[in-house]
């Protein structure tokens, strides 16, 4: 089965998982042809969703990574921007953008759709950038929050950006190179030593993991160990069992959606582990994780060993690492069984 009949199945796994009526986007030139749909675009950057995502009493958050999604349920948390301490906690929905605060207008939008009453689709904020990929929603589950999101779709200015969007399967053209730019690869070698753990996954979140994923054979073992993949599952099904903490990230090219704490219940469905935790999910399309590498994080004066998940074009499927606010012995004991994990041959 080949990479695209899996990116169809995740995603109607995804549809699934919002509800049996429910359907789910990956573009927004579709969402505004969906018959029933009033679908509205806001111009104003991110500053509109940061805006509003803080006053949601309930809401379900999804971002669509590379053959991986992950869905929570809850209040968002104050969002992270690149260079920001980690904070990642359990009891709240956490977000990390890959830029700073001063680039909030870096060619994202925000679109707000009202309920489809033929399909129940509910109403939601979706956060897509200029080629119309769809990288956040933000399903809106109590009336006032939508009262909320239908007093902003009056008050905000309309997208002032082009309503012609390149279709979904012409996306991926963009990153078809494996050519490494030199200028950023030699930036983050000379560095890496150096790289707080914010640092390493600022420079995953900033494009999906592409130049990174060029780079890593170039690194150094001392810094990255090529790790064989078909151990993925085993070692997520040992960490459910010993009830180890950890945080996982899904990511979208300048934007991370991240859970921390105990695995709760762990599921395998037609190669795809489900990872529950709390209100949170973490969908894994194994046989498309085509690489894995053993990286080491620092943070403060500890070290964290971390798993990251490459595709077969260089996107990130995901990433997995000691829980930062778990005990040391915690962190020792995750640390021990990534350095115990066989190399790839």
């Amino acid at each position: 089965m080949n990479r695209e009949n899996y990116n169809s199945r995740l995603w109607h796994c995804q549809n699934c998982i919002a509800g049996c009526n429910t359907k789910t986007f990956r573009h927004i030139g579709l969402l505004r042809k969906h018959k029933g749909t009033a679908c509205h675009l806001i111009d104003g950057g991110l500053t509109p969703f940061l805006m509003l995502a803080s006053d949601f009493y309930d809401a379900r958050s999804t971002t669509i990574g590379k053959n991986s999604f992950m869905t929570d349920r809850g209040i968002y948390g104050a969002v992270q921007f690149a260079g920001d301490a980690l904070d990642v906690s359990s009891s709240h929905m956490n977000l990390r953008l890959g830029f700073d605060v001063k680039s909030l207008d870096n060619g994202c939008a925000l679109a707000i759709s009202n309920l489809a009453e033929d399909d129940m689709l509910p109403e939601a904020l979706h956060l897509f950038r200029g080629d119309g990929e769809i990288v956040h929603r933000s399903d809106l589950l109590n009336d006032d929050d939508v009262l909320i999101a239908h007093a902003a779709q009056h008050s905000l200015p309309s997208w002032t950006g082009s309503a012609t969007f390149i279709e979904a399967e012409n996306r991926n053209a963009r990153n078809s190179s494996n050519v490494i730019e030199l200028a950023p690869f030699l930036n983050t070698h000379n560095k890496w030593a150096s790289m707080s753990l914010e640092d390493h996954l600022d420079d995953i979140i900033k494009d999906g993991g592409q130049q990174r994923s060029k780079s890593m054979q170039h690194i150094g073992i001392e810094y990255a160990r090529p790790i064989n993949p078909k151990v993925v599952p085993h070692f997520l099904v040992h960490l459910a069992r010993i009830k180890l903490p950890f945080t996982r990230i899904v990511i979208q090219r300048s934007i991370a959606q991240l859970h921390s704490g105990a695995i709760d219940d762990l599921n395998a469905f037609d190669q795809m582990m489900f990872v529950h935790a709390g209100k949170s999910l973490l969908v894994l399309d194994i046989p498309t994780i085509h690489s894995c590498w053993a990286v080491s994080y620092k943070r403060y004066k500890t070290k964290i060993e971390s798993l990251e998940f490459y595709a077969e074009d260089g996107a990130c499927v995901g990433v997995i690492f000691s829980d930062c606010e778990g005990q040391p012995c915690q962190t020792k004991h995750w640390n021990d069984l990534v350095y115990s994990l066989p190399t790839k041959d």
